[in-house]
């Protein structure tokens, strides 16, 4: 499975999202209507909410907008894909290309996604549609993970991170206190101490971006 984290440049929204300051909308459910158009749900959190309304009802890209839950810091809004934002979405294709859509936010930088896609040529197909429809795109990551009885995720390791990592930890790298030395791994790979080290502190880098998944948008 393929996970694509990307940023899209779309016009639904985006002059809600750009007028209203502090504004930030996380995606929560999306399907197509019988007249197919997308009625979509979203979470909002703003520092004027207020504000936020009057914005969602001047923007043309969405109609039929309603708040459906308050829980006093967060709203969630119902509404319908509208005009522009309808006729250039990328939810239909998404629905049929991808796997699992795990994450859409939405702040003033833009839509950042998080996809699974079975594979490139799926994930090939929807850029192909953004290309076609004059849509601007910016992939930040694409990693696999793999899944099944015995599968466990790769966190975007490549191979040699992965035997680096997991080799450091059967060996007491880690530990404390550190019962093995980085010049002892770096023999049994065979390669040298500075390259031990920098891959290991990549590796590292790469596992906790990948497992700890912090949220779209945060800094």
């Amino acid at each position: 499975m393929l996970i694509v984290e990307f940023r899209l440049h779309h016009p639904v929204l985006e002059r809600t999202l750009t007028s209203v300051p502090g504004v930030r909308l996380d995606w929560e459910q999306s399907n197509q209507t019988p007249d197919r158009g997308v009625r979509t749900l979203l979470w909002a959190e703003a520092d004027d909410f207020e504000a936020l309304e009057r914005a969602l009802d001047e923007d043309t890209t969405v109609t039929n907008v309603a708040p459906v839950a308050d829980t006093g810091t967060r709203r969630l809004y119902r509404m319908d894909w509208h005009g522009d934002g309808l006729e250039r979405s990328t939810w239909p294709v998404l629905v049929e290309e991808a796997t699992i859509v795990q994450r859409i936010t939405g702040t003033k930088d833009g839509w950042v996604f998080r996809v699974a896609f079975p594979d490139r040529a799926a994930f090939g197909r929807y850029r192909e549609f953004c290309d076609d429809h004059d849509i601007d795109y910016e992939v930040f990551r694409i990693y696999e993970e793999r899944y099944g009885p015995d599968a466990t995720p790769d966190f975007g390791l490549s191979e040699k991170q992965h035997h680096i990592l997991s080799l450091a930890t059967e060996r007491g790298y880690f530990d404390v206190p550190r019962k093995v030395e980085l010049a002892t791994l770096a023999d049994e790979v065979g390669i040298s101490h500075q390259a031990a080290s920098e891959r290991i502190r990549r590796a590292q880098a790469t596992l906790n971006r990948n497992a700890l998944r912090p949220s779209a948008g945060d800094g």
